[in-house]
């Protein structure tokens, strides 16, 4: 819950919600939560003196002191908790504050106690509008939170024979800015701090999970509170969508991830101290370290071979990352998570930030303690020491076979960090994609390295695969030679840079048209490709007298993700037999956000035998 009763809605810049599928309400089942109160406090609070002795008060409508620039506002295009998000901006001093004195509630309770505060809210706050400035205002503020303090302890108490242990604490948030900083949060009980970690708050989505085991906390004894606050006194803003400890159910086996590390590795993360270098940097200075020869050798010969770096250590990111550039190896990093947090929460912020799963993650730390703690979080990461690497290089396949897109790899991603940059500063997604001024080109695989980058993406590709299977070069052959199918790739480009190819899709057309291979690279995800390729396809088969476009979609435990994106671009569920999932759209209805991007069509070779036509 949150102390919404202050916010000044009309002084608040609009943020358009970000097309994303991953928020933390909409990804996971939970058991409980704890129910929070957050309000806003002052990190320097010498209350009442300060309220006439210090410079940076100002009078909020109960006469506290306003450290958020408009209050605490819900914006209900945000997917949170409790069915919405958080908008605040920070002044000097502000600080989010809650007393740990209630206990745990199911998320049905927590939406239950929101609304009736909301609603109760509607009622009280015409009321203190009409006395500010008097008395009663502030005793009417103080009576209705002693009143809402009673509802909660109530609802609370309903559920407080339930474990007070839960999975962790979360902090979920979306930074509206194109500034990074960090946020600290602070766990605090007998008067101690007993647990203080600092967040780092991206452009755009940032998600932070910390261990409840590591924050030594006793929620059972009502005592305590959590304190969040920026760091430096930096004036940022954020639209909060969880903050709060959670409780997740646990899953069936058979909607589990897999928990083991796939055969391909598509990203190593690496460790600093004692394992990209010998030697501590805080301890000894950049002077005092030795970068390993051996080490760079490996991130070199992965790089040519299409694998993606990234850096998880406990340092100073400042220090460390100058020591990065010292070296040169800057531009080899793709999303380095360098703070004091736990490298298992690191490994989970690279993986969303590449859009890439964890089981094809690799782990490189010379520290065994830290190896473990990866491992007891993400079981489906290889984890390995620094001695390791040579083993490890030997032992694996780590890509299929090596194409120019794979030498290429690491300068697309490198390129896609400049469009997250300019797209925090464009603030509307369409308006970012139209400056980019994305050009798909559409064509017929025939050229050797084209055949080979297809081969490429139906090995690799897991979330973006309606069929998942995995091709043979000599398949692959047959299928683009025979007279039933069109088969079509794709190429992507902007102002930006050049994606490459992108996208491979088999279409048979006999007395139906059926969909049945299409694969997208992730890079490409959520820049409305795969409204262009469909509106083209549709109007390309609607042109051939096909009123349909059938899909097979056969579904994985990673490839959720497509059939959501097909269901949203018009495809219909007509049957399902628990391994395939037959999908139906009209090739008249028109795709939504098709008018983004320029289609250049270049040769398209079409079947030489076909049926009749569907009716």
């Amino acid at each position: 819950m949150w102390e919404t009763e202050w916010a000044v809605k009309s002084k608040v810049e609009p943020v358009p919600l970000p097309a994303r599928t991953e928020w933390f309400s909409t990804q996971f089942d939970l058991e409980r939560v704890y129910v929070t109160h957050w309000s806003e406090h002052c990190v320097e609070c010498a209350y009442p003196v300060c309220y006439t002795s210090c410079p940076l008060y100002e009078r909020r409508g109960d006469g506290n002191c306003k450290r958020f620039r408009n209050g605490i506002l819900r914006n209900e295009d945000f997917p949170g908790l409790d069915g919405a998000g958080y908008d605040i901006q920070f002044k000097r001093w502000g600080k989010l504050e809650t007393q740990l004195q209630y206990g745990p509630a199911t998320s049905r309770t927590l939406r239950v106690l929101t609304t009736v505060d909301r609603y109760l809210l509607k009622i009280l706050n015409p009321i203190a509008r009409i006395i500010a400035g008097q008395k009663r205002n502030r005793i009417l503020n103080i009576k209705y939170n002693k009143f809402r303090e009673l509802i909660i302890r109530y609802l609370t108490s309903l559920t407080s024979s339930r474990a007070m242990e839960f999975d962790e604490f979360v902090v979920e948030a979306f930074n509206p800015t194109n500034r990074f900083f960090r946020v600290i949060v602070e766990m605090i009980q007998d008067q101690l701090v007993v647990s203080r970690n600092s967040l780092p708050m991206n452009p755009g989505y940032n998600r932070t999970s910390l261990p409840f085991s590591s924050l030594n906390l006793d929620l059972s004894r009502g005592e305590g509170k959590v304190d969040l606050i920026m760091d430096a006194d930096y004036e940022g803003r954020l639209i909060f969508t969880v903050l709060d400890f959670v409780k997740c159910r646990r899953r069936a086996a058979s909607d589990a991830i897999p928990m083991v590390p796939v055969e391909k590795i598509k990203c190593v993360v690496w460790d600093l101290d004692n394992t990209l270098w010998d030697g501590i940097l805080v301890e000894d200075g950049l002077d005092g370290i030795h970068l390993r020869p051996q080490m760079v050798a490996a991130i070199q010969r992965l790089d040519e071979r299409g694998v993606l770096h990234s850096i998880a250590s406990k340092n100073d990111s400042h220090s460390a990352w100058h020591a990065i550039i010292h070296f040169g190896l800057q531009d080899y990093f793709l999303y380095p998570s360098i703070n004091w947090g736990p490298k298992s929460e690191s490994l989970r912020s690279i993986a969303e930030a590449l859009n890439i799963s964890l089981d094809s993650f690799a782990f490189v730390d010379d520290s065994e303690a830290e190896r473990q703690e990866v491992s007891s979080a993400w079981p489906q990461v290889r984890t390995l020491s620094d001695q390791e690497i040579d083993a490890f290089l030997e032992a694996f396949p780590l890509q299929a076979a090596v194409t120019e897109e794979s030498r290429k790899r690491r300068f697309s991603y490198l390129t896609e960090v400049q469009r997250q940059r300019k797209v925090a500063e464009a603030g509307n997604k369409d308006d970012f994609l139209r400056d980019c001024q994305l050009v798909i080109s559409i064509f017929s695989p025939h050229e050797p390295a084209d055949v080979e980058r297809c081969l490429e993406l139906l090995q690799r590709t897991n979330q973006i695969n309606l069929s998942t299977e995995r091709y043979s070069k000599e398949k692959l052959c047959e299928l683009l030679q025979d007279s039933h199918h069109v088969c079509i790739a794709m190429r992507a480009h902007d102002r930006f840079g050049d994606y490459g190819l992108i996208g491979f899709s088999a279409i048979k057309l006999t007395a139906y048209a059926t969909l049945h291979d299409f694969v997208l690279s992730c890079r490409v995800v959520q820049k409305r490709v795969e409204e262009h390729w469909l509106q083209w396809l549709l109007n390309f088969l609607k042109a051939r007298g096909y009123p349909l476009l059938h899909a097979t979609y056969i579904p994985t435990k990673r490839n959720k993700v497509l059939l959501d994106t097909m269901q949203g671009v018009g495809f219909e569920r007509v049957s399902s037999d628990g391994s395939t999932i037959i999908l139906v759209r009209k090739t008249s209805d028109p795709v939504a956000h098709a008018d983004i991007a320029a289609i250049q069509v270049q040769d398209v070779v079409q079947p030489t035998a076909q049926s009749h036509i569907e009716t």
